[in-house]
């Protein structure tokens, strides 16, 4: 299997673990993204899917694992089984959420909670901006819920060349305000996969106390996150595109953990394959939204201007510096090293296909004794 690690000269980059990733089972048929910082810990997994192992075909192939892609649901579903089986998760047992690209966390410390129909959360679940819970509902076993996947932002329209320039995502005529991925959400008489898994709609994150129970994002070059707190044995998984960035949902779910007895400084994050700066390069209207919420200091870092109207954009530091802002130790954050976009064969990358691609899923578990 052949990954690249992410090089640079950069020298944000210097003194940081910058190849968390290696990878299980590399020449078998179903290899996975696995980190030295979560494997260290001898009460959980996490995990990165790639793009072989299941049983879609072409621009899908092979281990589609999003529904609103265009793939055959059949093979999608063929794909979701797979991975429960090769992972040891049993029905129903693993989360995912129709992602909307917000900062909104879903907290499933009480176990897994019914999905709504009508597509509002349900269960408990923090405030997108003052991170406060509200609104609790009593866990239960899962049943059949509203399903949906993502677009992934950052990224072009179907069609559309690699080196497409640009803010992330949208329709012509727009602005980035009112960019957002289309989502085409499937409704609760097209679930072929409810008896697999347990999807939410709204948010972009989860958390848990709960062993057994899988966490898993969906992304094709977003910025997926995992969180692990080694002394409360809390986890959570989040999904941080650009706008999920500037909204620091990461920051959001270490308050999160932080409230139920974790400490910042002892938790460990990992920023998991997904676009690197050397490739994200987007307007100058996207970094605007990046000004201002990072420092103009930061800003350096997270942007470079390649000419009058384009710039680069990292997302990888901007998650970094508000993770460093929660209260993580600098050692304690950990990349993947893993660029989408460069390894577009073997992981799905929106802006390198144009938009014609699978979805990946970023997953972690709590061990059961």
């Amino acid at each position: 299997m052949d990954l690249k690690y992410f090089t640079t000269d950069k020298a944000f980059y210097r003194d940081k673990d910058i190849r968390d990733a290696w990878i299980s089972g590399e020449d078998s048929d179903f290899p996975l993204i696995r980190f030295h910082s979560l494997d260290a810990m001898d009460w959980l997994d996490g995990w990165a899917t790639c793009r072989r192992g299941g049983v879609s075909q072409g621009c899908f192939s092979s281990l589609n694992l999003g529904f609103n892609t265009g793939d055959d649901p059949a093979l999608v579903r063929e794909n979701i089984r797979r991975l429960g089986e090769r992972l040891g998760i049993a029905d129903r047992t693993m989360v995912r959420s129709h992602q909307v690209h917000g900062t909104r966390l879903l907290n499933l410390k009480g176990g897994i909670y019914p999905a709504s129909r009508a597509g509002q959360p349900t269960g408990e679940n923090v405030d997108s901006v003052t991170g406060q819970t509200r609104g609790t509902s009593s866990p239960v076993s899962p049943r059949a819920g509203q399903t949906g996947d993502q677009r992934e932002p950052g990224h072009d329209r179907a069609g559309q060349t690699s080196n497409h320039k640009g803010p992330d995502p949208g329709q012509a005529g727009q602005t980035s305000k009112q960019r957002e991925p289309s989502h085409d959400q499937e409704g609760p008489d097209l679930t072929p996969y409810e008896d697999l898994i347990q999807v939410y709609s709204g948010y972009d994150g989860f958390y848990t106390d709960q062993p057994g129970l899988t966490l898993a994002v969906s992304v094709a070059d977003c910025v997926p996150i995992l969180l692990a707190d080694p002394v409360s044995r809390q986890v959570a998984a989040v999904h941080s595109g650009w706008k999920g960035t500037v909204g620091k949902i990461g920051a959001k779910a270490v308050a999160a953990i932080a409230a139920g007895g974790a400490r910042p400084d002892q938790m460990t994050a990992v920023i998991g394959p997904s676009i690197s700066g050397s490739h994200y390069e987007v307007t100058g209207e996207l970094i605007r939204e990046f000004a201002r919420v990072f420092s103009p200091e930061e800003m350096k870092t997270i942007t470079v201007q390649t000419d009058e109207i384009h710039y680069l954009l990292d997302l990888w530091a901007a998650c970094w510096y508000y993770l460093r802002q929660a209260g993580l130790k600098e050692e304690n954050i950990h990349f993947s090293g893993l660029c989408t976009f460069e390894n577009w064969q073997e992981l799905f990358s929106h802006r390198r296909s144009g938009g014609k691609r699978g979805i990946m899923n970023c997953l972690i578990r709590i061990r059961q004794d």
